[in-house]
């Protein structure tokens, strides 16, 4: 090696310290995954749902590892293992089990950043005997994806919860869970006088929230309204109410439990006598827990439209940003639909951008570069009446214009001690890398001073330029030596 070239790799290297030093680099982004289970209860073994993105893509046959935490039994089930898939698609060869971990391979190819769900059946793994939280790995291409916390509980509660709105009243179906068996009313004799009778004493009780469309309709229901698997209960139900007098007011009651119920079981209340009137519009679901199971499920939901319905609805293209951190790179285009009851004759849609002024709308609207939020709302008519629906919006994120690259500094110099200054203009600037002997040097600021030490006549330099939403620029040059 001469003495040029020692000196030429030395200049290279302080350089490479002084930027590091005096530059923000990009750190990479912490790998997660999420995953759900069929069933958290102690002692259950339960279906694992998995998933990730994965960072680079994975081949058809590559190792996928699967480590849960060392207190999570896992059975050598080869059976059940068969059963496992990634995107939907059984493992072809058999997997391995290696204490608390299991390895598949991957039976499909999967590409870069994209979505990746691994399932594993009901056999496999068993949850602890004692309630926690845990977490698990996943090990595949070189990158290692950790879980969100899951918990294992003792708890139990209902399952199931459906609501069903009927001509003259509703329907209510559960499954009471692990420790969710009820104890039916007993009796006790009580004497007044001469006269003796049963007076029930409650053992268990089912609790019903219900949302604020049936809610208003009610202030008390009677006993003989309501059947539990079809038994009256003994006494009528108690009636509470949260929210009183509010738009989220919703009443809650409490049946005596008729007749005993296991756990496991299916249950079905109705209750006749509330029905949602024909002017109503909203949401119809339910909240139920017992005495055994406190915590409230919900159930699905039904939405209620009146004759006199107004709701405006928003499409938009692209369905969903087409750039990176929310952003569009494609300038959106929204369209409005206004969907009405039976009895709107007429509609106006109105829209506009500061919440204060509007316009009619007349066709797709076009969501220009940068943040922006649209307002909306329509106005239906029926027999002379007004029914005016609440302002709505959406946000929007939009960049469609990679950013600006301006080298400030001339590309001749009379020396061989050299600055390289380079400008960007983008509002929603990220990042940009000078390439120079091919070094890459990350900028995190809007402006690059870059020191050089020039060996050759003529440097090749090239730049890239990046914003939030993804767009990317490029700029090649040469820097020319004179003397």
């Amino acid at each position: 090696m001469n003495r040029r070239d020692g000196m030429k790799k030395i200049v290279i290297f302080t350089l490479i310290l002084l930027f590091t030093f005096s530059f923000a680099g990009v750190s990479f982004a912490e790998n997660t995954a999420q995953v759900s289970l069929s069933d958290n209860y102690i002692g259950h073994s339960t279906e694992y749902d998995i998933a990730f993105y994965v960072v680079n893509g994975i081949k058809t046959g590559s190792e996928i590892s699967v480590n849960f935490d060392d207190s999570i039994p896992i059975f050598r089930n080869t059976d059940k293992a068969n059963e496992i898939t990634v995107n939907g698609v059984r493992i072809s060869e058999d997997a391995k089990f290696f204490g608390h971990r299991i390895v598949i391979y991957s039976p499909v190819d999967i590409e870069k950043d994209s979505k990746t769900l691994i399932h594993i059946p009901s056999g496999i793994v068993q949850n602890p005997d004692t309630p926690g939280y845990f977490k698990l790995t996943v090990k595949a291409g070189g990158y290692s994806y950790e879980t969100n916390y899951y918990h294992i509980t003792d708890k139990s509660s209902v399952k199931n919860v459906r609501i069903e709105s009927l001509s003259d009243g509703v329907e209510i179906k559960f499954k009471t869970g692990f420790n969710g068996s009820l104890q039916g009313y007993k009796t006790e004799t009580v004497s007044a006088g001469p006269f003796t009778f049963a007076k029930p004493v409650p053992q268990d009780f089912i609790f019903i929230r219900f949302s604020h469309i049936l809610s208003e309709t009610f202030s008390s229901i009677s006993k003989n309204n309501i059947t539990v698997n079809g038994t009256n209960p003994p006494v009528n139900p108690t009636v509470k109410t949260h929210f009183e007098d509010t738009e989220d007011e919703e009443k809650e009651i409490a049946i005596v439990v008729p007749k005993n119920i296991n756990a496991n079981s299916e249950v079905k209340v109705v209750i006749k006598g509330l029905s949602v009137p024909d002017e109503e519009t909203g949401t119809l679901y339910a909240k139920v827990w017992t005495s055994k199971e406190f915590t409230p499920v919900e159930s699905d939901k039904i939405e209620i439209k009146s004759v006199y319905f107004v709701k405006t609805s928003v499409s938009v293209s692209p369905e969903m940003p087409d750039g990176e951190n929310g952003f569009y790179k494609t300038p959106p285009v929204v369209a409005l639909e206004a969907d009405t009851g039976t009895d709107i004759e007429t509609v106006e849609t109105y829209y506009g951008f500061d919440g204060k002024t509007y316009k009619p709308y007349k066709g797709p609207i076009k969501i220009e570069d940068g943040e922006k939020t649209l307002y909306y709302y329509s106005i239906g008519y029926a027999r002379k009446r007004k029914f005016t629906e609440g302002v709505h919006s959406i946000n929007f994120l939009v960049d469609s214009t990679a950013p600006e690259i301006s080298v400030e500094s001339p590309l001749a110099s009379d020396t061989p001690i050299y600055e390289l200054r380079v400008n960007f203009s983008d509002e929603n600037f990220d990042y940009a890398v000078v390439t120079v002997y091919g070094i890459d040097f990350t900028i995190t600021n809007t402006n690059c001073d870059l020191p050089l030490y020039l060996f050759e006549r003529s440097v090749p330099f090239s730049v890239k330029a990046f914003d939030k939403a993804g767009n990317v620029s490029k700029f090649s040059g040469e820097i020319s030596l004179k003397n």
